[in-house]
């Protein structure tokens, strides 16, 4: 019997991912950590794609970025509609440079 490997995330790039689709989503979220996300009782975990409500005991069955917006979105909490589809995970990704006065740094 052969292992399976699994490799882990990159948190950032899970996390940039993440942000941008809520951004666009017009989703006002709280990024509490470098890999918790909150949208008033609603908490996601980017590189596992958990989600958790508030006074919950357990995680949500449903998982992913996907599902999160759905949850949002039904929950009157996004305000923008999907004007395209997304196919693939650099869509969603913005890059940002840290700006100190004229220079940036990427």
């Amino acid at each position: 019997m052969t292992a399976t490997f699994h490799s882990r995330p990159d948190r950032k790039a899970t996390m940039q991912e993440a942000t941008a689709a809520l951004q666009r989503a017009g989703a006002p979220f709280e990024q509490k950590t470098g890999f918790h996300i909150k949208v008033h009782a609603f908490n996601f975990w980017p590189a596992t794609g958990t989600i958790m409500v508030d006074g919950d005991l357990k995680r949500r069955q449903e998982q992913g970025l996907p599902a999160f917006i759905r949850l949002l979105r039904d929950a009157g909490l996004i305000s923008n509609k999907p004007t395209q589809s997304v196919d693939t995970p650099q869509d969603f990704i913005i890059d940002r440079c840290d700006h100190e006065g004229e220079f940036a740094t990427c």
